[in-house]
């Protein structure tokens, strides 16, 4: 995932730079170039679906290591995956298989 510090169960493509500020975290130069802008707005498909494998790959590894951290950062992504749907940029169908923790076992 890009910045894992941010994963802490809540979503983090919604953040604009006033949240970042909020947070004490450094933001993106595009956040800091486009203020008004969020990350999951600025983002191109390639690199939402780079983001989205990324953490797909981390979650797998994280539900290995420490199932409490693991629901804490799925939660995070889920709503990080809807804030997406919320804006046009992924299907429903997406959102839906990432909420059943039954892919994340093998």
């Amino acid at each position: 995932m890009k910045n894992p510090k941010k994963h802490t169960g809540e979503a983090s493509l919604n953040w604009k730079l006033k949240d970042y500020q909020n947070h004490k975290e450094e933001a993106p130069a595009r956040i800091n170039e486009n203020p008004g802008d969020t990350e999951g707005e600025l983002m191109s498909d390639e690199e939402i679906e780079d983001w989205f494998l990324e953490s797909l790959e981390v979650l797998k590894i994280l539900k290995e290591e420490d199932r409490e951290v693991f629901l804490k950062v799925h939660k995070g992504f889920v709503l990080d995956l809807e804030y997406l749907l919320s804006l046009g940029r992924i299907d429903q169908e997406v959102v839906e298989q990432v909420k059943d923790l039954e892919i994340f076992k093998f």
